[in-house]
């Protein structure tokens, strides 16, 4: 969802002087990541000052936004911000459902991890439902799942994704910087991706990203996280705990840094394809460049987050030679040798 609204709070225990510097201060802060002219309501929860004008605001502002039927291009995406276990229902996990749909007896996966389990009983803002799509406000029953093996930062994936990888602890990506500071080698960072939460190492591909500018960096995380091209991120720096920048994740499976500074350059200008790319045929195509010209049918679906058996659409620049996607230059190389 594109559009956005704010919601200034608890006006009625300020003067409306502050309140409209506050205000200010917030449309400010919104036309500095590109959100110009966005609605900024004052509000209070206890003398109900301006919720009838939030109300409105945020119906003017969702009637425009399209909602895309995901369901058969893209597995089921939970990532889960809470988990609890009420007496007698096992584990419970909430999020929201960010692709595909969940079905009450579904088989499903908690990556990293790995573990499979069923979907016993699925809610929907507090009412009992036999399906959620995506969008969706969602409260899932696990079967037979210890509550310390479903924690926040997690994911729950349709387990149709048989060749989902357990996690990745690097990811290349694109990083667009709204801070003050350069974003490079130096300093101590935060990613905060889906609901997870990781310290990282950034490694530049040629330079620093400096304040303004958006480009392509390689993230090396602590842990193991769950990740798929077009994620996206906020990164913070740890030291004053401030946002730097936001991104989207381009490849969550990458191969090892390439060695020499042309080879860096080339690789970067790829991703910056990737970065571009408006259609999964361009994605494909760059995914399976960045691989050298070779990747797995699989390796390319899993970055993808496409189902078991469902191909990854593919352009003329690509041909499928059994279960690897190779590009078709290399391909016209081979003959011609």
């Amino acid at each position: 969802i594109r559009v956005l609204a704010a919601a200034v709070t608890k006006v009625d225990v300020v003067d409306d002087g502050r309140a409209s510097q506050v205000v200010a201060d917030v449309a400010r802060r919104l036309a500095a990541i590109g959100a110009v002219d966005m609605p900024v309501v004052k509000v209070s929860a206890t003398s109900e000052v301006g919720l009838d004008e939030l109300r409105s605001t945020l119906a003017e502002r969702l009637a425009s936004t399209r909602v895309i039927d995901d369901r058969g291009a893209r597995v089921a995406r939970l990532p889960i911000d809470r988990s609890f276990s009420p007496p007698g229902a096992g584990t419970v996990v909430t999020g929201t459902l960010e692709h595909g749909s969940l079905h009450v007896g579904d088989e499903v996966m908690l990556l990293p991890s790995g573990t499979t389990t069923r979907v016993r009983g699925l809610q929907q803002l507090g009412r009992t439902v036999e399906a959620v799509t995506r969008g969706s406000r969602v409260a899932a029953q696990l079967g037979r799942v210890p509550l310390e093996a479903a924690s926040r930062g997690m994911v729950l994936v349709g387990a149709d994704a048989s060749s989902t990888r357990s996690g990745t602890q690097t990811l290349d990506v694109a990083i667009q910087v709204v801070g003050d500071i350069p974003v490079g080698r130096s300093g101590a960072w935060h990613l905060h991706l889906g609901t997870s939460f990781s310290a990282i190492r950034i490694v530049p591909f040629v330079g620093d990203i400096t304040p303004g500018q958006r480009g392509p960096v390689r993230l090396q995380l602590d842990r193991p996280v769950a990740a798929w091209t077009g994620d996206r991120f906020v990164l913070r720096e740890s030291g004053r705990g401030r946002t730097v920048a936001g991104g989207r994740v381009l490849d969550p499976d990458p191969l090892p840094l390439p060695s020499g500074a042309d080879a860096r350059l080339e690789h970067a200008l790829l991703l910056e394809t990737l970065d571009r790319a408006t259609d999964d045929a361009t994605r494909v195509s760059a995914l399976v460049e960045a691989h050298h010209g070779r990747r797995t049918s699989a390796s390319v679906a899993c970055s993808l987050g496409t189902g078991d058996g469902v191909r990854p659409d593919h352009g003329p620049d690509v041909i499928l030679l059994g279960d690897v996607l190779v590009a078709a230059k290399l391909v016209d190389q081979w003959v011609s040798s």
